[in-house]
C-alpha cells in the first residue's frame, strides 16, 4: 500500500516524517561524530515495505560503528554547512541540536 494513500493523510505525514527524518539524520550524525563519510541513501520510499527496508539498512549501517569511533567525540568539533551559513558545535551539544530526532523516542 502506498504510504501516501491512507485514509488520514495527516497520519501518513506524521509517520512518514517520524521515520524518514531519523533515517536521514542518524547515519549522518553518527558519521560526523566518527569523522567518516556518511552513506548516501536514496530518499524515495513510497510504500511501507520500502520504508521498512530503509530502516533495516540504516540499522545495519549504524551497527558497523565501533565504540572507539565515537568515544571521545564529546569535545570534537562538528561543522554543519547550511545553505546560507555554517554552524559549529562540540560533539555533545551537536547530539541534541544537530540531531533532535535522537531524542524523540517514546514521545508518541
Amino acid at each position: 500500500m502506498p504510504i501516501s494513500l491512507t485514509v488520514y493523510p495527516q497520519i501518513c505525514f506524521h509517520y512518514q516524517n517520524k521515520y524518514k527524518l531519523p533515517l536521514i539524520s542518524l547515519p549522518r550524525g553518527a558519521a560526523r561524530l566518527a569523522l567518516i563519510e556518511a552513506p548516501k541513501f536514496e530518499d524515495n520510499e513510497t510504500t511501507f515495505p520500502q520504508l521498512i527496508d530503509r530502516i533495516q539498512k540504516t540499522i545495519s549501517h549504524l551497527n558497523t560503528f565501533k565504540p572507539e569511533q565515537i568515544d571521545g567525540s564529546e569535545e570534537r568539533e562538528i561543522t554543519l554547512q547550511m545553505r546560507d551559513k555554517t554552524l559549529s558545535f562540540q560533539g555533545m551539544p551537536y547530539l541534541f541540536y544537530g540531531n533532535p530526532t535522537w531524542t524523540w523516542g517514546g514521545t508518541d
